[in-house]
């Protein structure tokens, strides 16, 4: 189907440094519009870890979730250097709590971090996806409108101490519940939603410009057909699959990769080429992909961070 977008001003100077966030309606969905820095973008485009600093305010920490929802905890971030929302997201936070805090809570470790310095260090994989891109009804601190995310975090860094949250990188269960994943009959109704990507200047500065819609398809439990077997890379390892539906394997590879010191990360180096597997994954925008094919239009390229699989 055609989308017909209505028109929107051009974007001055002004606008630079503010995160763009405006809903354009078209007859299939509605799209959101992120302004995200090149660099910003390109330097992270392979990278399984990235690192981004900032302050978090005390109202920016939200609750452990649990199971049923996603069993995370997130926080809210203000980084200058992204120019745009961000979320950080720490799994599992009802299955590996944190034990070094005294009480023993989410919020006895982190504020203190957050209040401990004028800036902070969060590591992890670094994500892009249009998972939450209108803001929260009511809207909430800790989850604004936005594409950008360090989700699964692997390290909180403040001034003097650091929270290490690596060992939540692991399947979604807690006291014998097991989270509800997507299933691979959803992977096409995934593709179907029809994404843009752009290259603009503001001021001198190059941006890319996304225009996505609603995606969510946070965390997959699928059936995969390995293509290129696994190899050791900077903080995990690489590989590519195919996607099996039920109507069959799909063609495109499809970029995945571990986290190094997690589970999933030992489990994968027995993959061969020709293995069928189950993975346990979250996806993220396939940056290679996107930049390399500007300006973009078409379903969102994926990659998939693998944090449990099974043979």
């Amino acid at each position: 189907m055609q989308l017909k977008h209505s028109a929107t001003r051009t974007l001055g100077s002004l606008l630079f440094g503010l995160a763009v966030l405006f809903p354009i309606s078209s007859r299939a969905d509605t799209l959101y519009t992120f302004d995200i820095p090149k660099s910003q973008l390109s330097t992270r485009k392979d990278a399984i870890l990235a690192l981004i600093s900032g302050q978090v305010a005390p109202d920016k920490l939200g609750q452990c979730h649990g199971i049923a929802d996603d069993g995370d905890i997130h926080f809210g971030i203000d980084s200058g250097s992204l120019k745009t929302p961000a979320v950080c997201e720490i799994m599992n936070c009802k299955a590996f709590p944190p034990s070094t805090a005294s009480p023993a809570t989410w919020e006895g470790i982190l504020q203190p971090l957050f209040a401990g310095s004028p800036f902070i260090s969060v590591r992890g994989v670094f994500r892009v996806w249009s998972d939450h891109p209108n803001n929260s009804n009511p809207p909430h601190a800790s989850n604004p409108g936005h594409v950008v995310e360090i989700h699964p975090v692997t390290a909180v860094i403040g001034q003097s101490n650091t929270y290490h949250s690596r060992r939540n990188i692991a399947p979604i269960e807690f006291q014998g519940g097991i989270f509800s994943y997507k299933n691979p009959s959803q992977w096409s109704t995934m593709l179907a939603k029809k994404m843009y990507a752009s290259e603009v200047t503001i001021d001198g500065k190059k941006l890319i410009r996304i225009r996505t819609p609603l995606v969510g398809y946070n965390y997959w439990k699928i059936t995969a057909r390995i293509v290129t077997a696994p190899t050791a890379v900077t903080n995990g390892h690489r590989f590519t699959v195919n996607i099996k539906t039920p109507t069959g394997v799909l063609a495109e590879e499809v970029r995945c990769f571990t986290v190094s010191e997690s589970p999933a990360d030992s489990d994968v180096t027995t993959f061969m080429s020709g293995d069928e597997a189950t993975l346990l994954a979250i996806g993220r925008i396939d940056l290679r992909k996107l930049l390399s094919s500007l300006p973009y239009e078409g379903p969102t390229p994926v990659e998939l961070c693998v944090f449990g699989v099974s043979l």
